[in-house]
């Protein structure tokens, strides 16, 4: 004798509690830049450049040079995320379990699941912004459109050209050629500013990648296997960082944290989300908000290396 399941619907097991979120890009600009909190509006970036002249010593006082103040407006734009839940809507389906008995259940019944929409939200607002300080665009449209991000104001300057050899999209960034783009870059570099710590040649992780698996295969020992976005130029002391809001883009930005500015009000804004009942009778709805400010400026673009690939 045997068991006959034939006439049964294959069975899902939908008893855990696990809820399972898409991962999500790392913002890791934000460490690279220097941060300005309080915004609420515009704030300007006061910057000053020196003149400096030798002269000969003598009994009399000769003043020669000048100090030249100058500033550059970092605007921040007003960012909201809201989400509105009913918990009806959990009836009939497996979900309908998290909901006490009776017809008024309450916000503690459902807790863990608000918790892990806030955990996700959390983790895809750092991700959006990581994308927005570098693409942002105001002439664009969607979550982009919210203020301008680095690039859009770089390539609104002068900055130096990092592919003076003119190498064309047509041709991309490649296995053959990764190593000798970054190398361009690197020697394009204001001399005065390869003694900064801070100094980095940015890219997206794509891009990262491709330069990453070159090392590899070309047997270069100076690469350290155990660095997730960031690994030295060979021969230089010149960090590649691959961040994840220039995805896409095959631009390469080389610069320092004292010419990228990321502004916002409370730093710790976007990671905090409110969930909060209906406020009025009969509203049986859960709210959950996210309010923060965002916005970038550049300083001294004539000191920033940029690689864009030739159409």
């Amino acid at each position: 004798m045997a068991f006959d399941v034939s006439g049964l619907a294959a069975y899902v097991d939908e008893s855990s509690d696990q809820l399972l979120a898409a991962a999500v890009e790392s913002a890791r600009s934000k460490s690279l830049t220097t941060m300005h909190t309080g915004i609420k509006g515009t704030q300007d970036i006061h910057l000053i450049a020196n003149d400096l002249t030798y002269q000969n010593d003598g009994c009399e006082l000769t003043a020669s040079g000048d100090s030249t103040l100058t500033k550059v407006a970092m605007t921040v734009a007003d960012i909201a995320v809201q989400m509105k839940y009913c918990q009806k809507d959990l009836i009939g389906k497996y979900t309908q379990r998290w909901l006490r008995a009776g017809s008024n259940g309450d916000l503690d019944e459902v807790t863990f699941l608000y918790n892990e929409i806030i955990q996700d939200l959390v983790k895809k607002i750092a991700a959006q912004e990581e994308t927005n300080v570098w693409q942002g665009n105001t002439g664009g449209a969607g979550n982009l459109a919210f203020y301008d991000g680095w690039l859009k104001t770089i390539d609104a300057g002068s900055p130096i050209n990092g592919n003076p050899t003119g190498i064309t999209a047509a041709t991309g960034i490649t296995a053959s050629n990764a190593i000798s783009i970054m190398q361009g870059i690197y020697n394009v570099v204001p001399a005065a500013l390869l003694g900064d710590e801070s100094l980095a040649i940015m890219c997206g992780m794509d891009t990262f990648r491709v330069f990453q698996q070159t090392l590899v295969n070309a047997n270069l020992f100076s690469y350290n296997g155990e660095a997730v976005d960031t690994v030295n130029l060979p021969g230089t002391n010149v960090p590649i960082v691959g961040v994840n809001g220039l995805n896409g883009t095959n631009r390469i930005i080389s610069t320092t944290e004292g010419h990228l500015h990321w502004g916002t009000d409370l730093e710790s804004d976007e990671d905090e989300l409110i969930v909060e009942s209906g406020n009025t009778p009969g509203d049986k709805n859960f709210y959950v908000t996210s309010r923060f400010k965002s916005g970038t400026a550049v300083t001294y673009i004539g000191e920033i290396v940029e690689f864009t690939l030739v159409p």
